[in-house]
């Protein structure tokens, strides 16, 4: 059994010459380094701004969202057998465009406001009346709204 070493002969390595980068090596890192700046900029802009303002609601939407706030306080009138005292009672959020006053047991003004958009029901209107049938109400267009 022979256990010689076998060395690798180096004297000429320190002496091999590098292969130059293919030309388009560099333009593309360049181009790459370029395209993540730009892309840290913008996501760093778009959060410093937070989140984009959502559009003012239409007519036909603000009328929509009232009937839904009118049907959460009419079920709480079905089940207690008055109106609630405040539109949290009826499951309403404060701040969530909804403002209700309560005239008696039986009676209330709920309004919903949302920037320029705005749409007031009293209890003493029929519901069928102010808003007409449910499926009417959540059409696309409700008749007699126009945007």
């Amino acid at each position: 059994m022979n256990h010689d070493l076998i060395v690798p002969d180096l004297a000429g390595a320190h002496d091999a010459v590098e292969a130059p980068p293919k030309r388009w090596v560099v333009p593309l890192a360049l181009g790459l380094a370029a395209l993540a700046l730009g892309l840290t900029v913008w996501n760093t802009a778009r959060f410093v701004q937070g989140p984009p303002v959502p559009p003012a609601p239409t007519p036909v939407e603000a009328k929509q969202a009232l009937y839904l706030g009118v049907m959460k306080i009419e079920a709480y009138r079905r089940v207690h057998g008055v109106a609630p005292d405040t539109m949290m009672d009826a499951g309403l959020a404060a701040g969530s465009g909804y403002g209700y006053t309560r005239v008696d047991s039986t009676h209330y003004v709920l309004v919903f406001e949302d920037r320029s958009a705005r749409q007031t029901y009293d209890s003493s209107t029929p519901i069928r009346t102010a808003f007409g049938t449910p499926k009417e109400m959540f059409a696309l267009r409700t008749k007699g709204d126009t945007e």
